[in-house]
Order: C-alpha cells, then structure tokens, then sequence
C-alpha cells in the first residue's frame, strides 16, 4: 500500500501573532519536530506544503516533495489541494500539521500500521474521545478533500464520515498538543522543559 504524508507548514499564524513554524522550540525550528516524526521506512512520498522557503529547502535536504503554497490566507483546503495534487498515485495520505512538536515518529508509525489493519477507514490520532492529528485518509476521500472550501480542512470530511472514523490511541495524550497561540507556546515549553527534568532525575537515580 503506498501511503503518502502532506506536511502542512503553510499556515498564516494569525493567531500565533507570528511565523511560530520557524520559530525556535528549544533551539530548533518548530517544524522540524515534525519532519523529524515522519517514519520514511513506511510512508510511500513525503510532499511538505509551505510558503516559508527555509521549510521548502529544509524538505528537498531530507528528500521530500517540496511544494510551494504562496496563498496560505486560502486557508487549509489550497493547502490539501496541493498536497493531493503532489502525491498522485498514493492509496492513502496521512496530513501532519507542523506546529505539534511533542508528537513522536513510534508513534506516527504505530498509527501507520493501525491504518493499514483498517485501510478502509479514516484514522486519527486521539486519547480517549479526543481527536486529534495527524489523520489518514484512503483514496476514496481525496475528492472530497480536493473540493473543501473556505477555512474548513479534513475535519469537514470526517464530520460527514463519522461512521468510518477510528482512532489510533496514543500512550502519551500530550502528542496531541499543537500551538495556536503565544500562551499554547510557554505552556507546552515548560511542560516539556520540567519533564526533560524529571526524566534527568530519573537517569540519575538509575
């Protein structure tokens, strides 16, 4: 089965106040946390959708589909659109968002592998009744996907497919955290700061 990814890093960061994508999260990029989460062993072509030419050129060094997006006031369906239009001849496609940085690459592979279990399912990321991404979609979908207008993204389509929806469920609920605004920012920072501690601690106790 040749499942895609389409990484969207072409957000406007409108309520962010800021471009947070190329922002430092603890000295590096914030969307590099997700290039750095997609498992290349089980994904058939990676295109990452942008406007910011320090992530397009970051994606073509580690071998994806750079695809440029220099309308991202469009909102996410231009952003789906290109993505789809990149990956043609995929089975599935999983859409990542860039701004979740706690999110790790066992666990992606790990929801990669449930889909493939439940291929004709739509399958999203959750804990619990929470949703959240990424989200993968079979073939069937990608029409639906293609015509989304306005803000609404794949939230839309699984909305109209609710009986088809299944969740992957995480170990670690935080993965799911993604940043929206400067205070998302300086909460999911010291949470990852004070268990970067913690998790010193318990190195040093052995």
């Amino acid at each position: 089965m040749k499942i895609a990814c389409v990484v969207m890093a072409a957000g406007a960061s409108t309520r962010f106040g800021e471009s947070k994508l190329t922002k430092l999260f603890y000295s590096r990029p914030m969307f590099e946390y997700a290039l750095d989460a997609l498992p290349g062993d089980k994904l058939w072509r990676v295109a990452v959708v942008s406007g910011k030419k320090e992530i397009l050129d970051e994606a073509e060094k580690r071998g994806f589909i750079s695809v440029l997006n220099d309308k991202p006031e469009d909102g996410p369906p231009r952003t789906i659109r290109l993505g789809l239009e990149a990956l043609d001849g995929a089975d599935a496609a999983m859409f990542m968002v860039a701004d979740q940085p706690l999110l790790t690459r066992r666990s992606v592979a790990l929801e990669i592998e449930h889909f493939i279990k439940h291929s004709d399912n739509i399958v999203a990321m959750g804990k619990g009744d929470r949703r959240g991404n990424p989200v993968i979609f079979p073939k069937c979908y990608f029409a639906e996907l293609s015509t989304l207008k306005g803000e609404r993204g794949g939230g839309a389509v699984m909305a109209r497919h609710e009986d088809k929806l299944i969740l992957y469920q995480l170990e670690n609920e935080a993965e799911l955290m993604d940043i929206d605004t400067a205070e998302d920012w300086i909460k999911l920072e010291r949470q990852e700061k004070d268990g970067v501690q913690g998790n010193k601690g318990n190195d040093n106790n052995g």
